[in-house]
């Protein structure tokens, strides 16, 4: 992937919700820009917020994963 050839990559869920951390290898040296409304929302979705509708499908580890990935978008976004 690179900016320059505007391609979206779809993934499945396993890579959505899986136990990796922080961005795929393909994207550690792509610049993006995330919005104020985007910024928002990731804000919104608090730890507590994620077990209360998550645990009951994903263990803690995919939780604990996700709410990484969260947190490097949010970290991003400055």
């Amino acid at each position: 992937y690179g900016p320059e050839d505007f391609q979206l990559m779809l993934v499945d869920h396993g890579n959505s919700f899986g136990l990796q951390n922080g961005s795929p290898a393909y994207l550690k040296n792509v610049e993006f820009a995330v919005g104020d409304e985007w910024r928002a929302a990731l804000l919104a979705i608090t730890d507590e917020k994620l077990r209360e509708n998550l645990e009951d499908v994903l263990d803690k580890g995919r939780l604990a994963a996700l709410s990484m990935r969260r947190d490097e978008l949010i970290k991003r976004s400055h």
